[in-house]
């Protein structure tokens, strides 16, 4: 993974597909708010991905997340496309970079 530009995230935008979609995989709406307030990290996704950055980071009770987002037309805004409960190597390479 490499760590990836500064980007400024203040909402996160749902739809009816990527709503569901992130459901399926366990990541909610409240899950990606609570790893986006704790103490997220972000990483460039691999090229030719639909998100084209990865947050990392904890939820409000400490468990790790992967969401993979990406921006959408308006400045700040972006779209949870999928997510996970992190892998040890995404925690490791998250407490690598902190």
């Amino acid at each position: 993974m490499q760590e990836g530009d500064e980007i400024e995230v203040r909402t996160f935008k749902w739809e009816p597909r990527n709503l569901a979609h992130c459901a399926r995989h366990r990541v909610t709406p409240i899950v990606v708010a609570e790893v986006q307030n704790e103490a997220p990290l972000f990483f460039l996704n691999d090229p030719g991905k639909t998100g084209t950055h990865m947050m990392i980071g904890p939820d409000a009770s400490g468990r790790f997340w992967t969401i993979v987002i990406q921006p959408t037309e308006n400045e700040g805004e972006w779209k949870a496309i999928t997510g996970w409960p992190s892998t040890n190597s995404e925690i490791n390479e998250y407490n690598d970079e902190t």
